[in-house]
C-alpha cells in the first residue's frame, strides 16, 4: 500500500514547489511596487514642500523689495438701493503691510457694513489655506472706492472678488480688469450664491467686462440666461459659472 501512495506524493511535489515560487514572486512584486509607491509619494511631498517654501520666500521678498507693502486692485459690482435698483461698479484695493496680522476695512466715501468686514476675514482665511502662506505678521487693508454716491457698502457678494485680489497681491500677479465676478466666499473656498445678478451683470458689461463670473447654477435668473440678457442689450460679455476660488483666480490671472 505504501508503494502505491509514494508515486502520488512525488507527482504533487513539483506542483507545490510551483505554488511556492508563484507566491514568493507575487510577494516580491507587491513589496517592490509598495517601495516604488512610497518613493513616489515622498518625492511628491518633497516637491510640494519645496514649492510651498519657494512661494513663501517670494512673498516676503516682494514685501521687502517694495519697502514692506504690496497691493492689488479689482473691480467689484454691487447694487445701489434706490428706486429702481441699479448696478454700480466700485474698486476694491488690497494692501498688504508687515505688521501684526490685523485686517482693516475702509471706504471712500461710503461707510462699510459688518457683512463686508466678515467677507474680508473669510477671504484672508481662504487665501492663506489656498496658497499655504501664513499671514500672521501681515496686516491686510481693504479699501472700497466708488465714484457713485453710495451711503453704505455692505453684503457678501464682493467676497470672491476680494479673495482674488488678496491672492493676486500675495503672489504679485496682475489681475485682468476685463473679468468681473460676483459671489460670496465660503470658508472652504467655494463660491456662494448671491442676488440681483442681472443688475450687476449689466453694470459690469457697461464698464467693459469681457467675462462675468457667477456662482454655480446662477448663469440663469428666473429662466433668463444672463448672457442672452446682455446680448440683447448689445454686449458680448461671456457669463461663466465658477464653483471654487481656484477656478475664479485662474480666470482672472491666466492672461497676465
Amino acid at each position: 500500500m505504501e508503494a502505491n501512495h509514494y508515486p502520488e506524493e512525488k507527482e504533487k511535489a513539483p506542483l507545490n514547489l510551483k505554488t511556492v515560487i508563484l507566491i514568493v514572486s507575487f510577494v516580491v512584486n507587491i513589496v517592490s511596487a509598495s517601495f516604488v509607491c512610497v518613493i513616489f509619494l515622498e518625492n511628491r511631498s518633497l516637491t510640494s514642500e519645496v514649492a510651498h517654501y519657494k512661494n513663501l520666500s517670494e512673498f516676503y521678498y516682494s514685501l521687502a523689495k517694495s519697502e514692506g507693502t504690496v497691493n492689488s486692485s479689482i473691480k467689484i459690482v454691487g447694487v445701489r438701493e434706490k428706486d429702481p435698483y441699479e448696478g454700480v461698479v466700485m474698486v476694491a484695493k488690497i494692501e498688504l503691510r508687515i505688521g501684526e496680522g490685523i485686517p482693516y476695512v475702509g471706504t471712500q466715501p461710503a461707510k462699510i457694513g459688518t457683512v463686508l468686514q466678515e467677507s474680508l476675514e473669510t477671504a484672508i482665511i481662504v487665501a492663506k489655506n489656498t496658497l499655504r502662506l501664513p499671514l500672521k505678521d501681515v496686516d491686510v487693508l481693504l479699501t472700497i472706492k466708488s465714484e457713485e454716491e453710495i451711503d453704505i457698502v455692505d453684503g457678501p457678494s464682493a467676497g470672491a472678488a476680494i479673495t482674488v485680489a488678496l491672492m493676486a497681491a500675495i503672489q504679485n500677479q496682475i489681475i485682468n480688469n476685463n473679468v468681473y465676478i460676483t459671489g460670496e466666499i465660503n470658508s472652504d473656498g467655494t463660491i456662494g450664491r448671491v442676488g440681483r445678478l442681472l443688475k450687476k451683470a449689466l453694470a459690469a458689461a457697461e464698464n467693459g467686462a469681457k467675462e462675468f463670473l457667477v456662482p454655480p447654477g446662477q448663469s440663469k435668473v428666473n429662466g433668463i440666461r444672463i448672457e442672452e440678457y446682455l446680448s440683447q442689450r448689445g454686449y458680448s460679455t461671456v457669463v461663466i459659472e465658477v464653483s471654487t476660488i481656484r477656478h475664479a483666480y485662474q480666470r482672472f490671472t491666466r492672461s497676465s
